[in-house]
């Protein structure tokens, strides 16, 4: 069977004979979108990009990329696996201050809200209040409430002063913020990959060519000719390293991912240069891709290798 016949059945390799047993590759799936579009309307019904459908059993959101796990491929393109593979796991992570100051007015504060009623509130004011003065501390609050006032009341006239400020000309102290390192939320992971394409005959050409199509058809925006005013979103993929016919047991998953850059040098080598068939002899393909959801703990703990 030549190749043109075999890529009738939506698969596109190269090299021509990249793959055996033991082969290691990567591949690429492009995956319909399963949100099926229909503008505002398409929000209330039951399609892929239903309001319903966005949570769960246990009224969690649920991830976009499990809807994808099992889904069928509309094509397929395998290449050999790329130079300088890496991964990167992380999350976000911020300076948080809290002086002491503040956490005394929020013990505060957070009694009285914590209270039945207006009589339990200020019953409880009055005793967080009497037992910080009795704690020898009254009197640093109370003066610091006297300098926001005072900060406050000069800023009011067009002055530009801060409480620190006032505080280290008076007394040459500075409040101690009390630095602490806090988890700020989960982040999402890119990958950059990049091949260089040299086909060696004109099945390979027609490969080359025809994955370079797919991949700028499949991630570019569809124009929805049915709703005014309104673009369907591209297709996606699903990426990933393997070993013969298995996923690679030893380096990491992903997750399924947007297709975010692509990019076609067709001079590789610096110097245009074609076949006869105008087809160039040395091409250069980068490819970015983005997860659609970010990696939580679970991931890794449900997979064999090293994780995603």
């Amino acid at each position: 069977m030549c190749i043109r016949d075999r890529m009738a059945g939506k698969l596109m390799r190269y090299p021509a004979d990249i793959i055996d047993a033991s082969t290691d590759y990567f591949k690429i799936e492009i995956l319909k979108n399963i949100k099926k579009g229909g503008g505002i309307s398409g929000l209330g019904g039951d399609g892929g990009g239903s309001i319903t459908q966005l949570g769960t059993g246990n009224n969690r959101a649920s991830q976009i990329s499990d809807q994808y796990t099992d889904k069928p491929a509309e094509k397929t393109i395998i290449l050999p696996i790329p130079q300088n593979i890496q991964d990167n796991n992380g999350a976000q992570w911020g300076e948080n201050k809290l002086n002491d100051f503040s956490a005394a007015a929020l013990g505060i504060v957070g009694g009285a809200i914590n209270a039945d009623s207006i009589e339990e509130a200020g019953a409880s004011i009055a005793k967080n209040v009497k037992e910080l003065k009795d704690g020898g501390g009254g009197s640093d609050v109370a003066n610091y409430a006297k300098m926001v006032a005072a900060t406050t009341a000069v800023n009011a006239l067009g002055a530009n002063v801060t409480i620190g400020g006032l505080l280290s000309r008076a007394s040459g102290q500075v409040i101690n913020q009390n630095l602490e390192m806090v988890f700020g939320g989960v982040t999402i992971r890119s990958f950059n990959f990049g091949w260089d394409l040299v086909p060696r005959s004109q099945d390979e050409a027609y490969i080359v060519k025809s994955i370079i199509k797919s991949l700028k058809i499949h991630t570019a925006a569809k124009l929805d000719n049915d709703g005014m005013g309104f673009l369907n979103a591209p297709d996606i993929f699903r990426i990933g390293y393997f070993k013969g016919g298995k996923a690679h047991p030893f380096l990491n998953r992903f997750k399924t991912c947007a297709l975010t850059n692509m990019t076609v040098n067709y001079t590789g080598s610096g110097t245009y240069a074609t076949y006869e068939d105008g087809t160039p002899v040395h091409m250069k393909l980068d490819l970015s891709f983005k997860e659609l959801n970010p990696i939580y703990r679970e991931d890794h703990e449900k997979v064999d290798s090293v994780g995603y």
